[in-house]
């Protein structure tokens, strides 16, 4: 048997494996490979080497932690790689180390397979770019507007003027939640139907989905802008308020809100935020604002894809 035939063996069964998590985005750390260009997260095959890989970042003043995942949690985390836009795992054992690509332990739904009436919203280049940005802003302690960091921002801008977005209006009535950072309010938008589950975990939450040329027109007076993903990377952006005309034409414009900090929650101000782990998390801010006219329900279903033979 060969070395990627007994990995992806151990990735589908077997013991426990550990994912390197980052502290700036609540969500897997990724990296780039800067010579094949996969997007990639980091997989261990022990605790030990997971410590001595926190060891080495926390040198790095990158903010990990090490997730321990069940073999009941895998068919989820490889179904939100899909998601994140990430196409690949870096698998670390004593021996070496390996790349092995998501599509070679998982294989994904085809969209024309679903019911119908259902709708398919992932947004993978918008999220990963996201999670690019806020691992380097937020690393390091000191926040400051560079060069890469202006590139990724102008990335992030474009795949979001892309992008059609899931937005969470309460089951009963017309309440949307709210999100406070600071003295500003924010209304949350997800990226896919995971992100979503994360937020809804009272599930008093109905999704509907919204395209990036109406955001303006549901956004709340009370907003200044959403929130991408309030119980993962947790992005602000402001919103300029504009004409249909400018909102449709892409004239209506996404900058990034108030720094939130690490694991920020409502009610705080820019800075670091407590730790991974430590604090509570955002929850809705129950606010009644009429809604607009919603697009349609979301009904995607959370798991898209089964296990390679």
């Amino acid at each position: 048997m060969s070395d990627s035939i007994k990995i992806l063996t151990r990735l589908k069964e077997g013991e426990d494996l550990y994912v390197l998590m980052s502290g700036c985005t609540r969500n897997p750390y990724v990296e780039c490979d800067p010579e094949t260009f996969d997007d990639y997260v980091i997989i261990l095959l022990d605790a030990g080497m997971a410590r001595a890989e926190l060891e080495r970042l926390h040198k790095a003043r990158i903010p990990v932690s090490m997730a321990r995942m069940v073999q009941k949690q895998r068919m989820v985390f490889y179904t939100s790689l899909y998601t994140m836009g990430v196409n690949a795992m870096l698998v670390k054992e004593r021996e070496g180390s390996t790349l092995i690509q998501v599509a070679d332990v998982v294989k994904r739904m085809d969209p024309s397979q679903q019911k119908e009436g259902t709708v398919w919203i992932e947004n993978p280049q918008l999220h990963l770019t996201s999670l690019y940005f806020m691992q380097r802003m937020r690393s390091g302690g000191k926040m400051e507007m560079t060069e890469e960091l202006a590139q990724l921002q102008e990335e992030m801008s474009v795949n979001f003027g892309r992008g059609n977005f899931l937005v969470p209006l309460q089951k009963e009535g017309k309440g949307i939640p709210l999100i406070r950072m600071g003295e500003e309010k924010y209304q949350p938008v997800f990226t896919d139907i995971l992100e979503f589950q994360k937020f809804n975990r009272g599930n008093v939450l109905r999704p509907v989905v919204v395209s990036a040329d109406r955001i303006p027109q549901v956004l709340v007076a009370d907003a200044c802008g959403v929130v991408l993903n309030p119980m993962g990377v947790n992005v602000p952006l402001r919103i300029e308020r504009g004409n249909k005309a400018s909102a449709v034409s892409g004239a209506a414009s996404t900058k990034p809100g108030p720094e939130p900090g690490r694991g920020s929650e409502p009610g705080q101000g820019s800075g670091p935020g407590p730790e991974p782990g430590q604090g509570s998390e955002p929850k809705p801010e129950p606010e009644t604002q009429k809604a607009a006219d919603a697009e349609q329900d979301a009904l995607p279903e959370s798991a898209r894809t089964c296990l390679c033979g």
